[in-house]
């Protein structure tokens, strides 16, 4: 199989994973959530679109736009910059929702925020791996932070926590691959 049909193999899987997680989470919201917990869940999913759009800065966008007018001598540092520069932009708030979740564990929001913050530096991170041909990492981080968040968040509503369990979930796995975005 040539480099170019592996690649598109490679994001084809990807896209399943990460949009296939989200499709199969609506037996869990219809069967293990109230009504009451579903429109939560829905306010706190607004919340954290709000709070992605926000912390990616428009990065994402932009490594699409610029990369390929640098030299190539250039590109490697370029897309370091972006990731360094999404994570510098995010820690603040990061470190204040933490604060807060470590104070007030119940406060689902603010892990709602906090998740957000981290998967606006995994989205500028996915930019940058497609925009260099990285094809496999790109399939591994999607599969590990979509795929990953939606097995905690079942595993979590599962074990009866409601929406807590689902913003915990969905927070862990990007939090958890924050240290690898620093390369």
């Amino acid at each position: 199989m040539d480099t170019t049909r592996r690649n598109a193999l490679f994001y084809l899987v990807g896209t399943l994973v990460g949009r296939g997680s989200g499709l199969a989470l609506i037996p869990l919201y219809i069967f293990f959530l109230s009504r009451e917990q579903a429109g939560a869940w829905a306010v706190l999913g607004a919340l954290r679109i709000v709070a992605m759009a926000v912390g990616t800065f428009a990065l994402d966008g932009f490594v699409t736009q610029e990369y390929w007018r640098r030299p190539e001598s250039e590109r490697a540092a370029f897309v370091s910059s972006l990731i360094a520069t999404t994570l510098r932009w995010n820690l603040m708030p990061m470190l204040a929702m933490a604060a807060i979740v470590w104070i007030s564990p119940t406060t689902t929001w603010a892990l709602v925020v906090l998740g957000a913050q981290a998967s606006a530096v995994i989205a500028v991170w996915l930019a940058c791996l497609r925009i260099e041909e990285r094809a496999r990492a790109h399939c591994a981080l999607i599969c590990a932070t979509g795929g990953g968040g939606a097995l905690l968040a079942v595993g979590f509503v599962w074990l009866g926590w409601g929406v807590p369990g689902l913003a915990l979930g969905f927070s862990l796995p990007p939090l958890l691959a924050l240290p690898f975005a620093a390369r």
